[in-house]
């Protein structure tokens, strides 16, 4: 389906109307907000939820609702107007949180991980939530960590960054690679896809360790 360079309400409609996972309960897509008591409402709605707090994407023309929407739980806050990119972004963002409600490793429950880990980069310590790295790359003495915001590069080894993840939630599927369980999509042969859509390869050494790791059982 072809979109111009901004999205019109009634081609977000469509775009959620055709993906199963924005259709979900626990998904709410919010089209506009006429003030904060709006905002507020809608979060409470959502925590109160039987199945928790949803996923909310405000798409609004009001910035000054941002940060306040931030603090309240949404998972993203887009201005209008929006872009096909930037509503993908978003809607990607609550896939991956979905994705990780739904099937969420014992690892995360171990006090020994937190949820979270910190990296160095852009001379700062900068916070990592596990559910929002896709996977991280070696890049000789540093490595590139990709969540669902920008990559980050930082002055570390793989060795160093694999001791800090919980092996419930991560996976090293190459020596340059190290992969969250919860962002895989498909195996396709020695390529393993991402939900991102990033395709890498599998090490023949370590695609049974990685089958064993989603429980797949080759025929």
């Amino acid at each position: 389906m072809a979109y111009g360079n901004w999205l019109k309400i009634p081609q977000i409609i469509s775009i959620v109307r055709q993906n199963s996972i924005l259709q979900e309960k626990k998904a709410n897509i919010r089209l506009s907000v006429d003030d904060m008591t709006s905002v507020s409402c809608c979060c409470t709605k959502a925590r109160n939820r039987k199945h928790g707090l949803g996923e909310i994407i405000f798409i609004t023309a009001h910035d000054q609702y941002a940060v306040n929407s931030f603090e309240l739980g949404v998972t993203d806050y887009l201005l209008k107007p929006v872009s096909f990119e930037r509503f993908l972004k978003a809607a990607n963002k609550v896939r991956i949180q979905i994705e990780n409600q739904r099937h969420p490793a014992s690892a995360v429950n171990n006090n020994a991980y937190p949820g979270y880990f910190f990296i160095r980069a852009n001379n700062k310590l900068v916070k990592i939530l596990y559910k929002d790295v896709y996977y991280i790359e070696s890049a000789g003495d540093y490595i590139k960590v990709y969540t669902t915001d920008l990559p980050l590069l930082s002055y570390s080894s793989m060795k160093m960054i694999e001791s800090k993840l919980p092996p419930g939630l991560f996976i090293r599927i190459h020596s340059g690679y190290i992969v969250s369980i919860n962002a895989v999509k498909a195996v396709n042969g020695q390529l393993l896809e991402l939900l991102n859509g990033t395709c890498l390869p599998i090490a023949k050494s370590r695609k049974e360790h990685l089958f064993s790791a989603l429980r797949i059982e080759e025929s």
